[in-house]
């Protein structure tokens, strides 16, 4: 059983998780670095074929050892369900939890500055890369997740590639049966289920490290930016189809049966309801919780958004002079990040 760095009573504990996959001895100085600055560090082989094992045992750091290359996600996975549900290697409970890769792209010398942000009162800390000096291919793959990830959540998050973070063992206990552990796109879902469930996100510039222009890495730009669009996509796609739905009711309503706008959003939304329930539940959260009450709180999101989308609606005709079919755009806008918002915390629990 690996032994805790001593400390007092009054020190956070703090686990660091590093994912090593043929990072040979690269992973040494990563390893080494980040037992000086918290209370354990544990290493996970993802089925390394070179002599990656050899390295990370030199260090005298704990271990688990995946039989097969299965991902990067798989691999933080393996790391949380030992730190919060095991308990086979460590002889204390932590507080914190810091990731970071083991092939020497995040200097551990930087760990206390995201831990002493975390300790300020964020559930996760994100360690922000600068976009300027990345390699063209990481450049283009970060930017498009960026736009990506706000287009799907409406929420800016500086560098969702990074895996340099922090996160309180409480928000990791909240988050790992919520994220389908894969690979680099696990990182991306994350980050989307901490903003559902309200968490504080913060971030903390960290040095942009490179080596050898990035040929170490084993991010593929095209095969794992498509499994990243893919979460993405899929929380997206079931709003987006109700509200083309929803918006063509109302303009017919409006534009040809000259309804007042409270019935055609009224009827324009009860047409599109049943519609994006089932979409919600079954593409986008891939929930299997009990239907009858997933119905029941997915009623009273609806009534929600409805009487909010309705307000903003009227207000930006009557008091704005908008256009009605502007109008309706820029309300359902806001009544979209509300129903995702809503939806991911209070209706649906994912399938595991």
């Amino acid at each position: 059983m690996a032994k805790d760095r001593p400390g007092s009573h009054d020190e956070a504990k703090i686990v660091a998780i590093v994912p090593c996959y043929n990072t040979s001895t690269a992973s040494v100085p990563v390893l080494t670095g980040a037992a000086a600055h918290v209370t354990s560090v544990l290493a996970i082989d993802d089925g390394s074929t070179d002599d990656t094992a050899e390295a990370i045992a030199r260090t005298g750091c704990a271990v688990l050892r995946l039989a097969h290359n299965s991902g990067k996600g798989a691999a933080l996975h393996a790391g949380f369900e030992e730190v919060l549900e095991h308990h086979r290697l460590f002889d204390c409970g932590f507080d914190y939890i810091v990731t970071l890769d083991g092939d020497g792209q995040h200097d551990p010398a930087e760990i206390p500055r995201l831990v002493a942000a975390a300790q300020a009162g964020h559930d996760l800390i994100i360690g922000v890369r600068d976009l300027g000096v990345m390699p063209l291919k990481s450049r283009i793959g970060n930017s498009i997740s960026r736009a990506l990830f706000f287009l799907a959540t409406g929420h800016v998050v500086q560098d969702t590639q990074s895996g340099f973070r922090v996160l309180s063992t409480g928000a990791a206990r909240r988050l790992l049966p919520r994220v389908t552990w894969a690979r680099y796109e696990s990182e991306t879902q994350l980050l989307s289920e901490a903003i559902a469930l309200g968490m504080t996100i913060g971030t903390v510039p960290i040095s942009t490290i490179y080596i050898d222009a990035n040929r170490r890495t084993h991010f593929r730009p095209l095969r794992d930016s498509s499994r990243v669009v893919a979460v993405l996509f899929r929380y997206a796609t079931g709003s987006l189809t109700a509200a083309a739905i929803d918006y063509g009711t109302f303009a017919l309503l409006v534009g040809w049966i000259d309804l007042d706008l409270v019935a055609a959003n009224v009827l324009a939304r009860a047409a599109s309801v049943s519609t994006h329930f089932i979409l919600s539940r079954h593409l986008a959260f891939r929930s299997t919780g009990k239907l009858f009450s997933q119905m029941c709180r997915y009623g009273l999101v609806a009534l929600a958004n409805l009487a909010l989308v309705t307000v903003i609606l009227v207000v930006l005709v009557t008091q704005a002079g908008l256009n009605p079919y502007l109008a309706k755009l820029v309300a359902q806008t806001f009544g979209f990040l509300f129903s995702f918002g809503s939806l991911r915390a209070f209706v649906f629990e994912p399938a595991r």
